[in-house]
């Protein structure tokens, strides 16, 4: 978010408008359509998706693959680019593995992309689809089969191929010739001729030295001889300042396809046919020029001729004029859940607001098939760069486009032409009805969001699953997000998880407040957290849950005003209480700090207490699950002396085991509980506090182990940590407690050491009484109510009792 323009008086007018939310999808497609990175995204796409004409009756049997993963969100996001060889007439293509692997996951990639070379004048034509078929990451080979559904034009009767299969062994000083699709050779394909520099054997296979210009993007591709014979795959780089490489021997190649002891590929059927329809609408709307979207928001529009659209997908397009890649443009559609019903003046003040640094010094109110949309416009050296927002029911159409100073003439009659055929037809109702469930067939999970949001399916080609929003409570939204997890590594444990998260996540200038690792949706384990962080002048506090699956890693992401959390832990509380496992098979036997599928139905969700304010005394006493409680009378001691709260939903939860980080907390809060009824000045928090490597100054219990540290109660583990996030025992607790209280209360310990460690300060709670009956084992993990009793009865001792 990056500003805040409306007080709530004022946004009050818009009930159906959550600022928040619609500000922050502002930033998120303005700076996804800002002209630097705009550039960027055209040479990209038109690497993955060129401008498509019609079949070529022949190609070179040098392709192009692009290696795509498939999402949950049911989108594909293009990963890897490489090149490959035709080796049979049926379009087997030769390859390297690590071209086809998904590395982050240690898997192949989902569905992949074959594109082929009518010229060398023209970029390739992603004609095909392909599944694989084979790979082997020792010797680095894979191949894929070129599916026989023609996305366009005819499929081939044969395919032209390259046989790997010849008597001629390379010979040093022999000329070679390289070809494929490498970074340094732009969009069409790219040969590089040399010779053959040496031999050299690598991991027990042969490899040829060649001294001829390759880099990222070869890998894969093909290495002729004089004769034009298939003498090897270029698969790594050696330099990278003289572009020179190694090439595998085709002998090694012939070899391995003739072993056929490589593990076989799966064909991801639904990724491959999102691919599939995706080259087909990029065909078929620049065979025609027009592009409708069927489904809402029913957006048709008609490029110019000489220009071709270089991506389609479910979200956008984008097109270029042939002739001259500087002019291009970019349209996205954004889902903002909501109608805004956001004067137009007051729009062009939002917008005008988030790109005040970025050069657009001229803005208008324009029109967009009739409807008021705000453009803003400015200049570079060579360039006239716009943006143009319109509103269009719950969504909001962004426009961007470049304009060529040596064309300008040219490209602005195009540009006028393209918008003028823009139109937006009328919203459908199912777009304004409001949607509580996200239950998607391939997502692991269902959940349901509370009456007054509205919760999407993201459409968006990245890691986003869903987003809701409110439309009642101010800047209240929660997005959902996921990430894939390597397969065959165990993910460690929530504890690790959440100081890792913590340790290298966490928003610049945000202070923590509350955290736990002993979350529990449906018997799936993660861990949650709490934050705030200054925004633009406005206090917001968030809520993070993460939960683990055998296969993926959910976060749940929460966020609202600071005066608002109160009720707004109640909405995140009732939403992960929705949230339902759809898994519950194929669990790994080593993720039992994670899995337990025995406890399917079983939910933990540990939320931070609301600090009352001393009208809402009475209330918080009024606790639903103390009634009868052994330690009832303790735990109503301590919340009348402000020493604990209640969780939002009205319970204690007695029985939750308690943490290091929160023992210390309840019993520090006790002593200044104490302390403010005598007078006695607070603990201020030192500046440079760093007593522990696993806490941060601005983790939630950083003051409580800092004043810990000082008052000798807390002195950590022999490796220096403190460990907040490990579960209390009866020993620590004792120690912390008795320690913490000695200076004023009535009990002292003895100074001595004892075998083992703990003794004295278990004789000590004996002598005074401080513990229950049934509480007597040094190493019991202590429940919250079992350390409510022991804080109360130590405050008891206090002379001033």
């Amino acid at each position: 978010m990056q500003g805040q323009f409306f007080d709530k008086k004022e946004a009050n007018r818009y009930s159906q408008i959550n600022y928040d939310v619609f500000i922050k999808r502002v930033e998120m497609n303005y700076k996804r359509l800002s002209p630097g990175f705009l550039m960027a995204v055209s040479v990209f796409s038109l690497i993955s998706l060129p401008q498509l004409t019609k079949a070529a009756e022949s190609f070179d049997t040098t392709v192009k693959i692009v290696g795509y993963n498939y999402l949950l969100n049911g989108q594909i996001q293009a990963i890897s680019v490489g090149s490959g060889t035709l080796i049979s007439k049926t379009g087997e293509v030769l390859t390297n593995a690590h071209v086809i692997m998904n590395k982050a996951l240690n898997k192949p990639l989902d569905t992949f992309s074959v594109c082929v070379s009518e010229t060398p004048q023209n970029p390739p034509e992603c004609r095909f689809t392909a599944s694989l078929e084979q790979y082997d990451e020792k010797i680095d080979l894979a191949v894929l089969q070129i599916d026989h559904n023609p996305l366009w034009g005819n499929m081939p009767s044969d395919f032209p191929f390259l046989s790997y299969s010849h008597g001629e062994a390379p010979e040093e000083n022999e000329p070679i010739t390289v070809k494929g699709f490498p970074n340094i050779g732009g969009m069409t394909i790219h040969s590089t001729q040399g010779q053959i520099s040496g031999f050299e054997t690598w991991n027990g296979y042969n490899y040829l030295k060649i001294d001829a210009g390759i880099d990222a993007g070869n890998s894969g591709g093909t290495m002729l001889d004089e004769e034009g014979n298939f003498v090897g795959v270029p698969t790594y780089v050696v330099s990278a300042i003289e572009a020179s490489g190694r090439v595998l021997n085709i002998k090694e190649v012939e070899q391995w396809l003739n072993n056929k002891s490589s593990l076989l590929g799966q064909k991801n059927i639904e990724a491959t046919q999102k691919l599939s329809t995706e080259i087909q609408r990029n065909f078929q709307s620049n065979e025609s020029g027009e592009l409708s979207y069927k489904s809402n928001p029913k957006i048709s529009v008609k490029i110019p001729e000489g220009w071709s659209y270089y991506y389609t997908n479910d979200t956008g397009f984008g097109s270029i004029k042939k002739d001259n890649d500087q002019a291009f443009f970019n349209v996205e559609i954004s889902n903002e859940l909501f109608e805004y019903k956001m004067p137009i003046e007051e729009r062009m003040t939002l917008i005008r607001n988030l790109i005040n640094d970025e050069g657009y010094v001229n803005e208008e109110i324009t029109k967009i098939d009739g409807r008021e949309a705000a453009h803003f416009w400015g200049e570079d050296l060579n360039h006239f760069f716009h943006m143009i927002s319109v509103q269009y029911g719950p969504h909001v159409i962004y426009i961007n486009y470049k304009v060529p100073k040596n064309e300008q003439a040219i490209v602005e009659t195009d540009l006028t032409q393209f918008l003028e055929s823009f139109t937006l037809n009328e919203v459908s109702q199912n777009d304004l009805n409001n949607t509580q469930t996200l239950d998607e067939n391939n997502y692991p999970f269902s959940m349901k969001v509370p009456k007054n949001w509205r919760i999407s399916k993201s459409k968006q080609g990245n890691w986003l699953l869903a987003f809701a929003s409110s439309n009642e409570t101010y800047h209240e939204a929660l997005d959902v997000y996921y990430a894939e997890l390597p397969q065959n590594i165990n993910p460690g444990t929530p504890a690790s998880g959440l100081n890792f998260e913590l340790s290298n996540r966490l928003p610049e200038g945000s202070n923590v407040i509350f955290q736990s690792n002993q979350l529990i949706i449906d018997g799936l384990s993660g861990w949650i957290f709490a934050y705030e962080k200054k925004v633009n002048g406005i206090m917001m506090q968030y809520l993070a849950a993460r939960i683990i699956d055998p296969v993926y890693e959910f976060y749940f992401n929460y966020s609202i005003e600071k005066d608002q959390f109160e009720e707004g832990v109640k909405d995140f509380k009732n939403i992960l209480s929705s949230i339902e496992s759809k898994r519950y098979q194929a669990i790994q036997p080593d993720w039992d700090d994670f899995i337990a599928s025995d406890q399917k139905g079983v939910y933990n969700i540990p939320l931070p207490e609301i600090k009352h304010s001393q009208n809402n005394t009475n209330n918080s006493l009024n606790l639903s699950d103390i009634a009868g409680h052994r330690f009832e009378k303790n735990i109503k001691n301590l919340v009348e002396r402000g020493v604990v709260n209640g969780y939002p939903d009205n319970t204690f939860k007695p029985e939750m085991s308690v943490n290091r980080a929160e023992a210390l907390k309840i019993i520090l809060e006790s002593l200044r509980a104490m302390q403010i009824e005598s007078g006695q000045a607070p603990f201020v928090m030192p500046t440079d506090f760093n007593a522990f490597p696993d806490v941060a100054p601005s983790a939630w219990f950083a003051t409580y182990v800092a004043e810990g540290v000082e008052k000798g109660i807390v002195a950590g583990y022999p490796d220096k940590t403190f460990r907040g996030e490990n579960n209390v025992i009866l020993a620590e607790a004792l120690k912390m407690a008795l320690e913490a209280h000695s200076e004023a209360s009535t009990i002292q310990v003895w100074v001595g050491e004892t075998n083992p460690w703990h003794k004295k300060y278990i004789d000590a709670a004996y002598q005074f009484s401080l513990l229950p009956l049934g509480l007597d084992d040094p190493s019991k993990e202590l429940t919250r109510a079992e350390l409510a009793y022991i804080v109360d009865s130590l405050t008891e001792r206090w002379p001033s009792q």
